[in-house]
């Protein structure tokens, strides 16, 4: 199965990897427009068709962002997935209820072999799908709901045994009906649109006229590749995809002192692996050849310590490190503005001399980079980018009256924001922004209901490795860039 991001542009290309991308279903014809190799616009990035529509988010000084794909005829959000025996590449909408094909899951025979789905949401059958992913090398299919289960249903206990269980006040079990006919959803191809010095740029066209960004490629290595800070601290276009193993040496390493990373790679044969810093201060990624499997790894426990891990995730292997391959070699990426609209610049990498493509907003009053999100009357704002997060519930003194906000990452420069998410209304998620105030070393308190008791403030420990902050003044939320979201 292939992982394609269809929402900001930014998650595809700046420091997120895709586990699903590979490279063979590219047919390398030029997209619409021509040749590729000339220099794109910023709208070229995320192109509504007939049915398929951009979702954007746009502003009264003329800014187009986009946020999601919707489609149209269904009504629904879609990503881009390959799916069915031909593995095309299809838009299919999102939150679908998985049918197992065997471990976890409900099954409606006590052989735990067909997989069914129990679910407490609505069903009905002209718009709920089922999705069933048979495992590594097979592409997933997509099917129609099917009968409702009136009887008990089946499940996999911890020992493998296959026990008949009821089904829970409140939900409904069903089977997996016909697989969906063609034309249910839309189908796409993957094409080259640029060519520059060791890379090519590569989007998704539907057939219905949609286009969107989909990789780069570097051409030297024939794999997907990302932009992140190499470890010669420049920006670079390096290995991901299942060409690429990733290693982390505190979540699995290949020896007793979680000192030396074990690259684990889900469903492929990597070629690469590659170590992303865990400290932005610090040296950046290194890249690798992939070395021998390795069959033990270690890990990190909550408190620190390094120890044996016996389990691995299904399907996954793990590798040791074989030569460092030089950050020089991988084609470097210069940041640039592209263009500004009122307060807000967009933000982008130049590969290059033809490529250029955009990645985040910038607001140039904050200097900061700035996401649309709801504001506490529901209306969206472009909030501050920032590590410092609040919850709302964690405080600096035992009254629980001086929130706090605290970050696990490590910042060059420590970011001047808080986010907070509004507790105030739990039925949206939206937020708050505030200055930054000092780091707080103090105790920390959090506030919690008991049963049907009112909030107690109460002492609780501090994340190992997070730092905390006060908050200083609000950020009036009308003093934000308003956006207005619509489909194109």
């Amino acid at each position: 199965m292939r992982c394609i991001y269809t929402g900001l542009v930014l998650a595809v290309l700046w420091g997120t990897g895709c586990g699903g991308t590979k490279d063979s279903d590219d047919d390398n014809n030029p997209g619409p427009g021509g040749e590729p190799g000339g220099t794109l616009n910023v709208a070229d990035f995320f192109k509504s068709g007939s049915r398929i529509k951009a979702q954007v988010t746009t502003t009264t000084d003329g800014l187009r962002w986009p946020d999601e794909w919707h489609d149209s005829k269904l009504k629904k959000t879609c990503t881009w997935e390959s799916a069915g025996a031909d593995g095309a590449l299809y838009c299919v909408p999102g939150g679908m209820e998985y049918v197992p094909a065997g471990g976890s899951g409900y099954y409606l025979d006590a052989s735990c072999t067909e997989g069914i789905v129990v679910t407490s949401e609505p069903v009905a059958a002209t718009d709920f799908f089922m999705k069933r992913n048979v495992g590594c090398g097979v592409n997933p299919t997509f099917h129609t709901v099917g009968a409702e289960i009136t009887t008990s249903v089946f499940a996999k206990s911890s020992t493998g045994a296959c026990d008949s269980i009821p089904v829970s006040p409140g939900f409904k079990a069903y089977r997996a009906g016909p697989e969906v006919a063609a034309g249910t959803f839309v189908r796409g191809a993957v094409k080259q649109k640029q060519a520059d010095k060791g890379i090519t740029v590569h989007f998704i066209e539907g057939e219905d006229g949609s286009a969107q960004l989909h990789h780069i490629q570097d051409t030297v290595r024939d794999t997907a590749c990302i932009l992140q800070k190499a470890s010669d601290n420049k920006v670079r276009c390096l290995p991901t995809g299942t060409s690429t193993a990733v290693g982390n040496a505190k979540v699995a390493a290949v020896n007793n002192t979680c000192t030396e990373p074990a690259f684990y790679s889900t469903c492929g044969t990597p070629r690469f692996a590659v170590t992303f810093a865990q400290d932005q201060c610090g040296p950046g990624a290194k890249v690798y050849a992939v070395g021998a499997k390795v069959t033990q790894v270690y890990g990190t426990t909550g408190g620190g310590a390094c120890q044996l891990n016996p389990q691995s995730p299904p399907n996954t292997t793990y590798y040791q490190a074989g030569a460092e391959i030089a950050a020089s070699s991988f084609v470097e990426a210069k940041e640039l503005d592209l263009k500004t609209h009122g307060r807000l610049k967009i933000r982008g990498a130049s590969a290059g001399d033809k490529v250029q493509i955009p990645l985040t907003l910038h607001d140039t009053q904050l200097n900061t980079n700035c996401a649309f999100l709801k504001d506490s009357a529901g209306t969206l704002r472009c909030f501050p980018v920032s590590s410092i997060f609040s919850t709302g519930n964690l405080f600096a003194d035992a009254s629980c009256t001086k929130p706090v906000g605290l970050s696990n990452t490590t910042s060059c420069t420590p970011d001047r924001y808080v986010l907070e998410n509004d507790v105030s209304n739990p039925s949206d998620t939206s937020y708050r922004a505030y200055n930054a105030g000092q780091p707080f070393t103090g105790t920390v308190y959090v506030s919690v209901v008991f049963g049907t008791g009112g909030p107690r403030c109460i002492q609780t420990e501090r994340n190992p490795g997070s730092t905390y902050y006060q908050l200083g003044s609000e950020i009036a939320a009308t003093s934000l860039v308003q956006g207005t979201t619509k489909l194109d």
